[in-house]
């Protein structure tokens, strides 16, 4: 979240979003391209104790569910 301003019953707030780089509208969340993808990296979301493809889902309960890839992980 950027930036949260205004008063009680007019509140305005300013998001922001990080690219994906999927196209939104193709995917169904299917974890088919995670299942492809060979490269394995600390898991940010689990304070690194596990690893997480490239082409992940930030964490099980996103909504919507919808996978990203990293691109500074990603080898392709």
């Amino acid at each position: 979240m950027r930036e949260v301003g205004g008063e009680a019953g007019h509140l305005r707030a300013i998001l922001e979003t990080q690219p994906r780089y999927v196209d939104m509208s193709k995917c169904i969340g299917c974890g088919v391209c995670a299942e492809k993808c060979p490269k394995k990296v600390a898991d940010e979301y689990n304070q690194g104790l596990a690893k997480r493809k490239a082409i992940y889902v930030k964490y099980p309960q996103a909504v919507p569910l919808k996978y990203a890839i990293d691109v500074d992980n990603c080898i392709y």
